[in-house]
């Protein structure tokens, strides 16, 4: 009896979150890329093949899976079980979604034994360690998108108390004036 051949691939997925650092999406992206490439050279021995390569820009890590169309096609290629590993910038590109959507998509990496491979380390959810290490970073990664998204919150209300204009457009009628010694403006009447 013959053993079935199953021709394995290894996958790359670049997410980049809409304004996030002073670098275009386009560059950012490009310089995941080439550090994924070189980790890729040094794991397989070659690099990614561009028609497993992955990109997707997101408003921030608030997208559930339904909103990441080309997460779900890495997902969809997981699910076929001929994916060993899909390179990663970091653990916070699969998802920031919580316990609920960190969970499946550990739940998707353990059960087609696909490996996570970051720039510092190669992920084996098989492995016990492994597996509690990535559940605790997506769950910290939410942890503080909510604390940072509070203290921006409180930061822009106190603005607004304080009277200042955050807008980035001036009213139609209306005029700004810088603040003395603090960013910001305030709005003044109408011209």
């Amino acid at each position: 009896m013959s053993v079935p051949f199953f021709f394995e691939e290894d996958i790359m997925f670049l997410r980049k979150s809409r304004g996030d650092g002073d670098y275009t999406t386009e560059e950012i992206l490009k310089r995941h890329e080439t550090m994924l490439q070189e980790q890729a050279i040094k794991v397989l021995g070659h690099k990614i093949d561009e028609k497993n390569i992955y990109r997707e820009i997101v408003s921030g890590g608030e997208e559930d899976l339904t909103n990441r169309p080309e997460f779900l096609k890495v997902l969809k290629r997981l699910e076929n079980g001929t994916i060993r590993h899909v390179f990663v910038y970091d653990l916070a590109r699969l998802s920031r979604q919580g316990i609920y959507g960190a969970g499946d998509i550990i739940n998707a990496f353990l059960y087609t034994d696909t490996k996570i491979a970051t720039l510092t380390r190669t992920y084996d959810l098989s492995i016990e360690y492994d597996r509690k290490f990535v559940e605790h970073e997506m769950l910290n990664n939410n942890s503080f998108l909510e604390y940072t998204k509070t203290i921006l919150q409180n930061g822009l209300s106190q603005s607004l108390r304080e009277g200042k204009y955050i807008g980035s457009d001036t009213p139609y009628g209306y005029d700004k004036e810088k603040l003395k010694k603090e960013k910001g403006y305030f709005l003044l009447s109408a011209r």
